[in-house]
């Protein structure tokens, strides 16, 4: 039984108002994030959406997943119960001291038994119209001990931008905390701040390549921005409307086109983040065979025997080539979780580094760019990635790598491992 004050239609949370940390820390400083992307489910990593309602105040929607926490009971005759303290701080900009607005809330839920959930609710956060704001959200399992910082930009100046628009689950009306779908063809599109008014939905079909390797010089090809299609739709008195979801490609929803600014939903294969179809678990091989072996792939007959085949030949048996292809497609699955952009996540920079060299042992995050350390982050020798954040109008999770020459050794080091039928990791 989940018990809160606020009441959902999709359970209840405990909510009680906590005194305010006394701390403040400026927000341009980089945070060490050791082992985010390392795919461990007990890391804490609640999701998070900005929604602009109102003129005066907006809310902040989570998710935190209950497969992150830490139930525990005092004996067997009690039920299990984990308690969660959210803290936001509010400031006027990102590099600012003032704190706007600070709150606590606790939440604990109260189960019989432990099974995996969403654990959702929300609050709402002091922030007229016609401003930037930044949010610092500290989540933390008070069983366990784990903290999760979460960094948000809350812009709020045009009504066009994406945070004015809610997107949520039909007819259940639960917020979509992912920009992409896979298995519901029906959204309710919400935007209290639009009643009334009518926006276009821009509809793309693109195939978009994967990131090239580390030392790799690329140049890459201007996005040309007409829509393949444009349909015009029309909020209605609640600032609601019923969307039947694209079957491929994604959509783009603009108030405003004479910007490129907007909400982006992306339609995915269905299983994703999983990788569960043969076709699926090929085109990540492009990172570690050879352009001939993977042509083979794609012109085989019979792909599934073909792609058995490469795993057995590498590691020289069927159960060894079964934990190699549990361990790299794991690592296909993490990379579309965290890093799912306008492309799956593997197919990312980020995406393709995590997979080829493991999760990095510290991660190092500021408000524009994350350097990964493969090793002791005092050693200079330790290996070092760097992702610039991209302006994406799509997209809030695109990142840039910097590549060069010295990552050549690197690489193909770490590719002979997986071709050899090894794990490639740095510890």
């Amino acid at each position: 039984m989940i018990l809160n004050k606020w009441s959902y239609s999709w359970g209840f949370l405990l909510i009680s108002v906590l005194s305010f940390f006394s701390s403040c820390n400026t927000n341009t400083h980089t945070t060490n994030y050791a082992h985010l992307y390392s795919g461990t489910s007990s890391i804490l990593q609640p999701d998070y959406i900005i929604y602009h309602h109102r003129e005066d105040s907006s809310n902040v929607y989570f998710n935190i997943n209950s497969s992150e926490l830490l139930y525990v009971r005092k004996d067997k005759s009690e039920p299990y119960h984990a308690t969660v303290l959210v803290h936001y701080r509010l400031y006027s900009e990102i590099d600012s001291k003032v704190i706007l607005d600070s709150a606590s809330r606790k939440i604990e839920d109260i189960t019989e038994e432990k099974l995996t959930k969403s654990i959702l609710g929300d609050f709402s956060i002091p922030v007229p119209m016609g401003n930037k704001y930044f949010l610092k959200i500290l989540t933390t399992d008070l069983n366990r001990g784990s903290v999760d910082e979460a960094h948000l930009l809350v812009d709020k100046r045009k009504a066009s931008g994406s945070q004015f628009f809610l997107l949520k689950k039909f007819p259940e009306e639960i917020p979509l905390f992912t920009n992409y779908i896979v298995d519901d063809n029906e959204l309710i599109v919400e935007s209290q701040m639009n009643k009334n008014s009518d926006f276009q939905g821009r509809f793309y079909n693109r195939n978009f390549p994967l990131a090239a390797p580390p030392f790799s010089v690329t140049v890459s090809k201007p996005f040309k921005y007409a829509p393949d299609s444009i349909v015009t739709y029309t909020l209605d008195v609640d600032g609601k409307m019923n969307f039947t979801v694209q079957d491929s490609g994604f959509v783009q929803f603009q108030m405003d086109t004479s910007s490129r600014n907007g909400y982006t939903l992306f339609r995915q294969q269905v299983d994703f983040p999983l990788i569960k179809t043969t076709e699926g678990m090929v085109y990540p091989l492009r990172y570690i065979c050879t352009k001939n072996e993977y042509n083979s792939f794609l012109s085989s007959k019979d792909l599934k025997k073909s792609v058995d085949k490469f795993w057995i030949n590498k590691t020289g048996s069927k159960e060894r080539g079964r934990e190699l292809i549990k361990k790299y497609y794991n690592r296909v699955q993490t990379a579309n979780e965290y890093f799912t952009s306008y492309i799956e996540g593997w197919k990312t920079d980020r995406g393709m580094i995590s997979l080829i060299f493991g999760p990095p042992k510290v991660v190092n995050k500021s408000n524009d760019s994350e350097t990964w350390i493969y090793g002791e982050e005092t050693n200079t020798l330790s290996l070092r990635f760097t992702f610039n954040k991209v302006n994406n109008p799509f997209t809030n999770n695109d990142y840039k790598l910097n590549r060069g020459p010295g990552y050549r050794t690197h690489w193909y080091r770490a590719v002979d491992a997986w071709r050899s039928g090894r794990v490639y990791w740095i510890n």
